[in-house]
């Protein structure tokens, strides 16, 4: 990984704090567990991962965000499962803005008239949900619902685009990790679009990345195998988010984002 200068003076910034805090931004991805449905029950989710290569390391970091204060859930529960999966593990697993079957223009934006899902608040994006919000790193890995839908590319790279604009926002010296789509099953359409979006991605990250606010592209894709990484070919079982976990730790350590504790 190449540390650009850019990056390296905003670390300088960071390292001055305590805990790094980090923001995982995404979808079912990214949240993990899920309705108790068959094998998608188990998928896993790197976050829980990333964060025993932290403790493990020493280094100081925590996730933030509040994905149970965003959720809508029907009187009937019918949607329970699918939205506050991360506030029934209680704890401090509530601590990501993702949410399962969401599109990238749909985390942006909110749920508007022709919005499929009902576990958001109506008509609030990502940035009422992070409002107030203290972070340090966002990790966003979004577009494999939008492939699902048949979106191009473009409007994928768009909307990502739209979501680190709301992210500096609220913290205009945020440094964001993008990560290339994982792979995903061709019967969900997707033929190369996978391919095609992740290779958009390494065109527009470097004209994402600024002085301020540097925007880093990881690998999440390389080494993924569909057959022995995810429950249903979609989602990471334990050993595809570890694969994602170690490939953002090695970035977040690389490029000094977060620092072991303090010893005495």
């Amino acid at each position: 990984l190449m540390v650009t200068r850019d990056i390296f003076v905003f670390t300088l910034l960071i390292l001055v704090g305590d805990a790094c805090k980090i923001l995982p931004v995404g979808d079912s991805i990214t949240a993990g567990g899920g309705p108790p449905a068959g094998a998608v029950e188990d998928a896993a989710a790197y976050r829980h991962r990333l964060e025993t290569l932290f403790q493990r390391h020493d280094i100081q970091a925590e996730f933030v965000g509040d994905v149970c204060r965003n959720c809508e859930v029907s009187e009937d529960q019918s949607n329970d499962n699918r939205c506050s999966m991360g506030c029934k593990q209680g704890g401090d697993k509530d601590k990501f803005i993702a949410f399962w079957g969401w599109l990238s223009g749909q985390l942006l934006s909110g749920n508007g008239p022709d919005f499929s899902r009902m576990d958001g608040r109506p008509g609030v994006g990502l940035g009422e949900m992070i409002q107030g919000l203290d972070f340090d790193i966002a990790i966003i890995h979004l577009g494999t619902n939008d492939i699902g839908h048949r979106k191009s590319s473009e409007e994928i790279g768009s909307n990502i685009l739209g979501i680190i604009e709301a992210l500096r926002v609220q913290r205009p010296r945020c440094a964001i990790l993008v990560s290339k789509l994982i792979p995903i099953s061709h019967r969900w359409g997707a033929g190369d679009a996978v391919e095609r979006l992740n290779e958009h991605l390494e065109g527009q990250a470097p004209k994402w990345n600024t002085t301020e606010s540097p925007v880093h592209l990881v690998d999440c894709h390389t080494g993924f195998d569909l057959d022995r990484h995810t429950v249903d070919r979609v989602h990471p079982n334990k050993g595809g988010a570890a694969l994602m976990a170690r490939r953002f730790f090695d970035a977040i350590t690389s490029l000094r984002l977060c620092r072991p504790a303090r010893t005495p």
